[in-house]
């Protein structure tokens, strides 16, 4: 397949689908022959994407490293170079575990040692060798990665990810509507009512509350803030709408 490298092309996927890592706790993996450091991530039952960072030995310069994508297929001993396909389907996957190689490179300095160092990117790609490090470090803040430990058995290392939960919420005709992800779940009952305006009206049946939902559906599930709002108020409303009925005035 042809692409059309770019850095909206290699990170469209990433746009489009929305990112599910909040948070990667990792053990990294070291290579005491060279300091190197490399994290995987399984993305699939077939293969694990992921990074590693070595010192650049073509470039004798003091504190100069090489970032290089990786792909394990399970089962094969070795990496391979990851792709510009397998970086863009992969992205958020392949930046965290970026950040893992880094947040384990300081862990083994002092202060003073893992101040600035030069990164250039390896890879048969010509494309993903110029311009990888920008895309890494636009982005990169967007994800926290903290490395807790470092060990030179890979049997030994590991990757935990909090993730984004998805919002599954069902409206009054039984359908499913699949929202954006957010960090609140909804809660599992009544997913489909308006709480607080049922409580309020004294009935499920009221035509106002038909404007509510058209509303919901339409408006506030078609953006994420509004599926954040949708998802929020399933987390708080039945508390709410309790308050409201037991203090209505009749």
């Amino acid at each position: 397949m042809n692409y059309n490298k770019s850095y909206e092309d290699i990170t469209e996927t990433l746009r489009t689908k929305g990112k599910k890592i909040v948070k990667a706790t990792c053990i990294t993996q070291i290579f005491p022959e060279d300091g190197a450091f490399m994290q995987v991530l399984p993305v699939d039952e077939y293969k694990s994407v992921g990074a590693i960072l070595e010192p650049n030995q073509d470039i004798p310069v003091y504190k100069t490293w090489s970032l290089i994508p990786v792909i394990q297929i399970h089962g094969h001993p070795s990496s391979q170079l990851a792709d510009y396909a397998i970086i863009k389907e992969y992205l958020e996957e392949v930046i965290v575990c970026c950040k893992s190689c880094f947040a384990a490179y300081r862990k083994t300095r002092t202060d003073d040692e893992s101040g600035f160092f030069a990164v250039s990117c390896g890879s048969q790609d010509l494309w993903i060798g110029h311009n990888f490090m920008e895309v890494f470090n636009s982005i990169q803040g967007q994800w926290d990665v903290e490395c807790i430990g470092i060990d030179s058995n890979p049997d030994n290392c590991l990757i935990d990810l909090k993730e984004k939960v998805q919002v599954v919420i069902k409206t009054t005709n039984s359908q499913t509507t699949n929202s954006q992800t957010t960090n609140l779940q909804t809660t599992n009952s009544q997913q489909g009512d308006c709480f607080i305006a049922t409580a309020a009206y004294s009935s499920t049946e009221h035509p106002d509350l038909d404007t509510f939902r058209n509303f919901r559906d339409s408006v506030l599930l078609s953006n994420s803030f509004g599926t954040f709002l949708v998802a929020l108020y399933y987390k708080i409303g039945p508390r709410l709408a309790k308050y409201v009925k037991k203090n209505s005035v009749s």
